[in-house]
């Protein structure tokens, strides 16, 4: 039973796609979710002039998107005697949009169809705030514990739990939003890029959370007692978390 999530993330997915961002269009209704916001600039590129600020939770149309791919370093990669972590880099494009009667450019790496989240608010409570419940599930036994939810928007979360609370997998499945939008979830509700940020100012030399893996197909973040893992093709997302023995 352990590992009937796993099995069905993978009937799910499918082979990797290398997709970590999910192409935006003309007319979709985005959302800011860069926690300090983000500037609307005059040309499409970093370096060009700020001729507005939106804050986290601004909702933005798309009114054109680029094909130039550029990359937001978040992170530089920590190498050192006793450890080593993968420097963490959010790719996008830039997106015109219209804001204020202004017009100018964002890049849509810290962009999301989602809707805002509260700030750590734990995924279930988003999804239910947000979209609300269509189905629940519940069965246990002498061995585990076993709950399926089902979301209005066709979000799956899968949660099973071993005997005596030894372990237990979350899996959830959020169909329509690329990886990159998953990460931003996943930031926001467990604060992990600020804790990680903390660490590596005050010198840790081991990190809960920290990034293990950060790549174009997959993510995953360490914690003291498991990790979570972050996959995602064209046309859904995945997070997979497994804790305990």
């Amino acid at each position: 039973m352990r590992y009937l999530v796993t099995a069905l993330l993978t009937l799910l997915q499918g082979p990797s796609t290398s997709a970590i961002a999910r192409e935006f269009f003309r007319g979709d209704t985005l959302y800011v979710w860069a926690n300090d916001g983000l500037r609307m600039r005059k040309e499409p590129g970093f370096a060009s002039p700020a001729i507005e600020k939106l804050d986290y939770g601004t909702a933005i149309v798309v009114m054109e998107t680029l094909s130039n791919e550029l990359e937001f370093v978040v992170t530089n990669e920590i190498q050192g005697s006793r450890i080593t972590r993968p420097g963490i880099s959010v790719f996008g494009k830039f997106v015109k949009v219209r804001y204020k009667g202004l017009e100018g450019f964002i890049f849509d790496g810290f962009l999301s169809r989602l809707v805002p989240m509260h700030n750590k608010e734990p995924l279930d409570d988003y999804f239910n705030r947000a979209y609300g419940q269509l189905q629940t599930m519940e069965h246990s036994d002498n061995q585990t514990e076993y709950r399926r939810i089902i979301y209005k928007t066709g979000i799956v979360h899968e949660f099973e739990r071993g005997q005596e609370k030894a372990w237990y997998t979350d899996f959830y499945f959020i169909p329509g939003i690329s990886m990159n939008e998953a990460y931003l979830l996943i930031n926001k509700s467990r604060g992990f890029e600020e804790a990680y940020k903390r660490q590596i100012n005050e010198g840790a030399t081991g990190f809960d959370p920290g990034p293990r893996k950060f790549s174009r197909d997959e993510i995953v973040i360490d914690y003291t007692l498991g990790q979570e893992t972050i996959r995602g093709d064209r046309y859904h997302a995945s997070i997979t978390g497994e804790f305990g023995n």
